[in-house]
């Protein structure tokens, strides 16, 4: 079973940029036919945010994401899924390090696990333990309780 989570992001920088400089930095294979990135055990994409998006993020988290990038754990059988998670937790830390944009990470588009605003995040209480398991390395941080989207 796949499980997805999207990064919502306002950020100056193409989608693709974004995943060209995750390309780099995680060291993960293009899927050129698609245009997204193949890791063990996960996919990721990104695409500009559609209006329809741009309006529920700003309602439920004020502010107006600009692109979206996506992450679909698909393991394998023979693939590790606490791998494609660890990969998961650090292209979110590398992309919140790289943009100065505020930012959310939902869980099946409705459930948050970290938000960044004016360059502070806050973290999910029930995903604080999640997040230091899978090693996303994030500099300084604040553990509450955030809004789901309904």
């Amino acid at each position: 079973m796949a499980l997805e989570y999207d990064l919502h992001l306002a950020t100056s920088h193409d989608p693709q940029q974004l995943l060209e400089r995750l390309r780099q930095e995680l060291d993960l294979a293009w899927n050129n036919e698609h245009r997204w990135l193949v890791g063990p055990a996960i996919l990721i994409g990104a695409l500009a945010n559609d209006e329809r998006r741009q309006d529920l993020i700003e309602e439920g988290y004020g502010f107006r994401p600009s692109s979206l990038i996506w992450f679909r754990s698909q393991p394998r059988p023979d693939e590790d899924a606490q791998e494609g998670y660890r990969i998961l937790a650090r292209a979110v830390a590398a992309l919140l390090g790289a943009t100065t944009g505020d930012a959310i990470l939902l869980f099946n588009g409705e459930s948050p696990i970290l938000q960044q605003r004016a360059g502070r995040v806050t973290i999910a209480m029930e995903w604080r333990d999640w997040l230091e398991r899978h090693h996303a390395s994030l500099s300084a941080y604040t553990v509450a309780n955030l809004p789901r989207i309904d």
